[in-house]
C-alpha cells in the first residue's frame, strides 16, 4: 500500500490541527444538548427544483421508514363493513369498521350527499385531540358538522377515529409504543398513518367515490396526520392541515412522533411534500401557528414557485386560539371547492346551520368484535411480519442481494444516520504532540461532538496500511500515555508500520443527561449507539483527509465491535472489517436494548444487513460465543460469491491472530 511520506503526514496534521481548533468543544455537546417538539428550526430553503425534488424523494423515505413502514407491509382484506344508515335532509350518515390489519380495527362515520348524482369527490376527516373525538361538536372545533356541511355541498366524507380513541379505545392505546416496540419500528405514529393509508384505501374503494378527487383535512393533532399523509400517498389530491405546521412546535403527541422521524428534517419541510398539490395552511394567532403568514407559508411557497404554482397554495389565519372552527371549517370548504369541483359554479362554501346526532347514531359498535387483537397480541404480529419481510428478501444471489440492500441498506443508513464525512466536513485539534504519536479531539464541522482519539503513525516513509481501532474500555484499553500500550494490538500495528488511530466513540466515558421534561428523545435525537457508529466513520473521515485516498482496516474490540461491525457496512474505504462479537446473542431483542439499543434496528435487519452492505470486503466475526447465529450473514456473503472472505470464530482471537487477518 503506498502512503503519503510521515513528514507529508506530520505537517497535514499540524497545521489542520490547529486551523481547527475552534471547532470542536470543551466537552461533547451530544451529552447535554438535545432537541424537542419545541425546539426551533430555521427556516429551509433548496437551491433549485432539481435539489427539492432529490431532497423529497429522501423526505418521503424517511417517513415510511421512521413508521416502521418501509418495506410498505402487506394490504390485507379490508373486511369492511358500511351499515346503519340514516337519512337526513340533502345527506346521509353510515357507519363503518373495517381491518387495517388483521384483527385491528378502524371505525368511522360515512357521510354522502343524497339527491345528487355521483361518482363525488371524497374527503378524508382526521379528528385529532379534541376531548369527544370523532364526536366532538362545540363551538371550537365540530367534526360531525364539518362532515354534514362537506357532505352537502356534494362529497362523501370519512370520519374515522385515531387508534385508542372512541369505540376501539379497549384495542391499542394511544400511547403505545416503548424502546422494545422502537427496535421494530412499531409506534403510535406509525399504526395511525397506516391505519389512514388504509382509510384511504376504503374511502376509494366506494363506488360513488372519484379517486382522482381526494382531499384530506384535519386540525391539532389530526392536521398532523393530514399533513403527513398528504406527504407520503400522491392519492391525496388536496390537503387542507389547520392549525398545526410550525417551526417551534412539532406536535406534542406519540401519535406525532415516531422514532428519528424530525433528525434533521421538521413539518414546514414534510408539509412542502405536497407540492404542487393544493395547499391551504389554517392558522391562528392563539397557538403555535401564530407566525405562519409571515414564516412557515412563505417557507412552503417557495418550494411551489419552483412548478409555477403559487396559486395553488393558500394561508387562511384567524384571530382565535387552537381551533377548527366556523371560519376556518369555510376557508376549508373555499378550498375544497375552487380544486375538486372547480366546474361547480353555484357551489355554496358558505357553512348552513347543522344538527349532529346523538353519540348512539354514530357509535359503531359498543364492544369490540370477537376478532380484535389485543395491544401485545398485534404488537407479536406486527414483529413476525417485520421477521419475515427480511427472511422473505434473504438474497440467493448477486442480484438478489442487490435488492436486499435497496430495501433494508435504506433503512439501516437511515436508521444509523451515519456516514463518512467529507474533508471538509473533519475538523480536529491537537491536544498533545511526541514522536511517538498525538492525542487528538475530532468532530464534524457544527456537529458538536468531541471525539477522543490517539493518532500513531511509522518512522518511516512507507507505511503497511491505515488501521482504526476502536476499544470498548476506551482509549485506556489500547493506549498508555502517548504510547501503544505494552502487549496490546495498537503496540503492535505500530510495530509493523501501521499508521494506528485509535479512537474512543460515544459517549466516551461522558454521562448523558438530557433536561427534564424532553419528551420524544428519540424523535429528535440520534440513539448513542448510532452517534457510536458516526464517530468510527468520522475516525475514517479524518484518516482520509490526513493521509490521502486510501483505504482503512477496521477493529473493533470488546463491546466496540459490534459498533464497528455496524459502521463498517457504510464504509466504502473499508477493505477488512475485524469485529469483537463479545458473546452477542443476535437473536434476542434483551440483548440488543442492553447493548444496542437503537430504535428501528431490528426493523432494518441490524447486523445481517451490515452484512449484506459489507459483502464481498473481508469480515472477521471473533468471540462470537454460542449464542450469535451467523447463519444469515453467511447466507449474504454466499449470495456475494465471497463465503471465503468471511470468518466467524466463536472464541477469542490473540493480537497476532488479529494482525494476521489483516
Amino acid at each position: 500500500m503506498r502512503i503519503k511520506p510521515f513528514f507529508c503526514v506530520l505537517a497535514a496534521i499540524v497545521f489542520m490541527s490547529l486551523s481547527a481548533l475552534g471547532d470542536i468543544p470543551p466537552e461533547d455537546m451530544r451529552l447535554s444538548s438535545f432537541r424537542s417538539t419545541n425546539s426551533p428550526y430555521p427556516v429551509p430553503s433548496y437551491a433549485d427544483r432539481a435539489a427539492w425534488q432529490e431532497r423529497a424523494k429522501e423526505l418521503r423515505q424517511h417517513i415510511l421508514i421512521s413508521c416502521g413502514l418501509w418495506p410498505m407491509p402487506e394490504r390485507t382484506a379490508l373486511n369492511a363493513k358500511v351499515f346503519g344508515k340514516i337519512e337526513r335532509s340533502g345527506y346521509s350518515v353510515e357507519k363503518v369498521y373495517f381491518e387495517s390489519r388483521p384483527g385491528l380495527y378502524v371505525v368511522g362515520n360515512l357521510y354522502r350527499p343524497v339527491g345528487k348524482e355521483g361518482p363525488f369527490p371524497g374527503i378524508l376527516s382526521a379528528h385529532g385531540h379534541w376531548g369527544g373525538g370523532r364526536f366532538e361538536n362545540s363551538e371550537t372545533a365540530s367534526v360531525p358538522g364539518r362532515a354534514i356541511n362537506l357532505a352537502l355541498q356534494g362529497y362523501v366524507v370519512f370520519s374515522y377515529s385515531m387508534l385508542g380513541n372512541n369505540e376501539v379505545n379497549g384495542q391499542i392505546s394511544h400511547s403505545f409504543g416503548g424502546d422494545w416496540e422502537q427496535l421494530w419500528g412499531t409506534s403510535a405514529m406509525g399504526v395511525q398513518l397506516w391505519n389512514s393509508i388504509r382509510a384511504l384505501d376504503f374511502l376509494t374503494s366506494l363506488a360513488d367515490v372519484d379517486g382522482a378527487r381526494i382531499g384530506m383535512t384535519g386540525a391539532s393533532g389530526g392536521g398532523t396526520q393530514t399533513f403527513m399523509l398528504s406527504a407520503v400517498d400522491d392519492r391525496i389530491k388536496v390537503s387542507a392541515p389547520v392549525n398545526m405546521i410550525s417551526l417551534h412546535f412539532q406536535g406534542g403527541c406519540v401519535c406525532e412522533n415516531a422514532p428519528n422521524l424530525r433528525i434533521g428534517t421538521n413539518n414546514v419541510e414534510i408539509g412542502a411534500l405536497m407540492a404542487p398539490r393544493p395547499l391551504l395552511m389554517v392558522s391562528a394567532s392563539g397557538d403555535w401557528t401564530a407566525d405562519t403568514p409571515s414564516v412557515e407559508y412563505p417557507a412552503i411557497r417557495n418550494v411551489y414557485r419552483f412548478w409555477q404554482a403559487e396559486d395553488r397554495i393558500k394561508n387562511a389565519h384567524f384571530n382565535c386560539g387552537h381551533n377548527y372552527n366556523k371560519d376556518s371549517r369555510e376557508a376549508v370548504y373555499s378550498w375544497f371547492g375552487r380544486w375538486l369541483q372547480p366546474e361547480n359554479k353555484t357551489l355554496n362554501t358558505k357553512e348552513v346551520e347543522f344538527q349532529v346526532e346523538p353519540e348512539e347514531n354514530l357509535k359503531v359498535f359498543n364492544e369490540l368484535p370477537a376478532g380484535a387483537l389485543s395491544q401485545a397480541q398485534l404488537l407479536e404480529y406486527m414483529i413476525v411480519q417485520a421477521k419475515k419481510a427480511i427472511q422473505s428478501r434473504m438474497p440467493q444471489d448477486v442480484k438478489q442481494l442487490g435488492e436486499y440492500r435497496e430495501v433494508f441498506g435504506a433503512v439501516l443508513r437511515d436508521v444509523l444516520g451515519a456516514s463518512v464525512p467529507c474533508a471538509e466536513q473533519v475538523v480536529s485539534y491537537t491536544a498533545q504532540q511526541m514522536s511517538e504519536g498525538s492525542r487528538l479531539y475530532l468532530g464534524r464541522r457544527g456537529g458538536g461532538e468531541r471525539i477522543p482519539a490517539v493518532l500513531f503513525w511509522p518512522s518511516y516513509a512507507q507505511a503497511s496500511g491505515v488501521t482504526l481501532v476502536s476499544d470498548g474500555a476506551g482509549l485506556a484499553g489500547q493506549v498508555d500515555g502517548l504510547k501503544p500500550r505494552g502487549g496490546s494490538l495498537t503496540a503492535s500495528l505500530v510495530s509493523k508500520g501501521y499508521i494506528v488511530l485509535v479512537l474512543e466513540a460515544f459517549p466516551a466515558g461522558g454521562v448523558i443527561t438530557p433536561p427534564e421534561g424532553s419528551g420524544y428523545l428519540t424523535t429528535y435525537n440520534r440513539a448513542a449507539g448510532a452517534e457510536a457508529v458516526q464517530d468510527i466513520l468520522t475516525g475514517v473521515g479524518f484518516l482520509q483527509q490526513r493521509v490521502g485516498t486510501c483505504k482503512v482496516q477496521m477493529i473493533g474490540i470488546g463491546r466496540a465491535g459490534l459498533t464497528v461491525f455496524l459502521a463498517g457496512g457504510f464504509c466504502e474505504q473499508a477493505s477488512v472489517v475485524i469485529a469483537d462479537i463479545d458473546g452477542f446473542d443476535n437473536s434476542s431483542d434483551g440483548a440488543f436494548l442492553e447493548k444496542l439499543n437503537i430504535p428501528l434496528l431490528r426493523r432494518g435487519g441490524d447486523l445481517t444487513t451490515a452484512g449484506a452492505m459489507l459483502a464481498p470486503k473481508r469480515l472477521v466475526l471473533f468471540n462470537t460465543g454460542s449464542k450469535f447465529s451467523g447463519k444469515d450473514i453467511s447466507s449474504v456473503y454466499k449470495a456475494a460469491c465471497a463465503s471465503e472472505m468471511l470468518s466467524i470464530v466463536e472464541g477469542q482471537q490473540t493480537v497476532e491472530e488479529i494482525v494476521s487477518r489483516l
